[in-house]
């Protein structure tokens, strides 16, 4: 830099670079104080504590460097506190030390993983907090479910519950008065009544499963305001239709009634598909816009394809963009896409990523569709094929709807030859 040069970074105000680090990793940004004089202290005001274990040599390197950040930290407020330890343990003193400095210094998001977790007392009524994400390998959060639950703040909850888990979700959802996006991971508990959530404010939910076995009819959410479904496991069940002003999700033979509002929707399954169950979810989100689905690793299970009688409303007006994972060439899943590309008459895009990983089946599948009759003349196709990220690292073919025909972009780079094909 020249002696005339002026340092406009360096001359920012604190509050600016406090921000600016703040959007950083923690280490990261504690590492700009060898930069000059003027950057020493710069990374003690920031609003965010965000450390993973992994560019650490150990846990206690993590455990130390967490120590001595919250010590020189002057922030009085923390915006966001995440702590990645993956599966590793963390001694519970050290972890309820962190927690509760946390807490004094009004934290607002609060993200933590690791092995073993105990959350103190004092975290059941903190008054700042927005949002609550907890990850384990254990699988369960240890709480002391006796203890009422006052998060009157608190608008996105992200947590699993193994032990009683229709029973303690009441109670900690209840401690959530504006609650507006909830991710729930729970197993069956035959022993447990049945529950009715009302959640009036609540936009986004989505629903784990983790087990395969047991049918699970514990759980009934009443959601008259969501807008984005996501179900995970076994959403593809029978399920009976009943007519609700407002949504209804019920993880059993029943998971989805009535959805006026859903825009949203994606459906994940370790199961095989059930086509009928799909197309009941459609006929009954009909303001749907767009559509996710994502098949098992592996699944052989026999065609269960059947021509709905009548053509679901969010495909005749709303629906917009479908995404299909894990397609398999030899199976009903060609019919499902080729009656959506047929029937949805306000479809922009849909996104297919096919699962063979051989060449030849996935340009039989790419044929096939462009041949297909599309009821929008506007509709995209975006193919993604395994067996030219193996093979090239590159690999996506768009087809670009006009009136006349299709145009076919493929560029892939074939032993060091880079090539498009119109």
């Amino acid at each position: 830099m020249g002696s005339k040069d002026v340092d406009r970074l360096s001359n920012m105000p604190d509050e600016v670079l406090s921000e600016i680090l703040s959007l950083m990793p923690t280490k990261l940004a504690v590492r700009t104080s060898i930069l000059s004089k003027r950057w020493r202290y710069n990374w003690t005001l920031v609003t965010s504590i965000d450390i993973d274990v992994l560019p650490f040599h150990g846990v206690e390197n993590c455990c130390a460097f967490v120590d001595r950040v919250l010590d020189l930290c002057k922030s009085t407020e923390i915006k966001l506190f995440r702590l990645r330890f993956s599966n590793l343990w963390v001694q519970e003193s050290r972890m309820t030390k962190w927690i509760n400095e946390a807490l004094r210094r009004k934290v607002s998001e609060f993200e933590i993983q690791c092995g073993l977790l105990e959350l103190p007392i004092s975290f059941y009524t903190c008054k700042t907090l927005t949002k609550l994400r907890v990850e384990n390998e254990c699988q369960e959060v240890f709480m002391d479910w006796q203890t009422p639950f006052n998060l009157p703040c608190l608008k996105t909850l992200d947590i699993a519950l193994f032990s009683k888990p229709s029973l303690n979700a009441y109670k900690l959802i209840r401690g959530c008065p504006i609650l507006e996006s909830l991710s729930l991971q729970f197993t069956y508990d035959p022993d447990e009544e049945e529950y009715i959530f009302s959640i009036p404010t609540l936009k986004r939910l989505t629903l784990v499963k983790k087990l395969k076995w047991g049918p699970c009819n514990k759980l009934v959410f009443i959601v008259p305001n969501l807008e984005e479904l996501c179900l995970d496991s076994r959403w593809c069940l029978p399920f009976r239709m009943e007519e609700l002003p407002s949504l209804v999700s019920e993880l059993s033979d029943a998971p989805l009634r009535k959805a006026v509002n859903i825009k949203h929707l994606e459906l994940k399954s370790d199961l095989s598909l059930c086509w009928v169950s799909v197309f009941q979810y459609l006929e009954n989100c009909s303001q749907l816009e767009h559509l996710t689905i994502e098949k098992p690793g592996e699944s052989e299970s026999e065609s269960d394809w059947i021509e709905p009688h009548t053509v679901p409303t969010c495909m005749l007006m709303n629906l917009k963009t479908i995404k299909f994972e894990s397609c398999m060439v030899e199976t009903d899943d060609i019919q499902f896409l080729e009656y959506m590309l047929g029937n949805a008459e306000v479809l922009k895009r849909i996104t297919i990523t096919c699962k063979s990983g051989l060449m030849e089946e996935e340009l039989q599948l790419c044929a096939r569709l462009l041949k297909c009759p599309r009821a929008s003349k506007y509709c995209g196709i975006n193919f993604v094929g395994k067996s030219f990220y193996s093979a090239t690292n590159k690999f996506v073919m768009t087809t670009m709807p006009i009136i006349c025909s299709p145009i076919i972009l493929w560029p892939f780079d074939l032993n060091g030859i880079q090539m498009n094909c119109y």
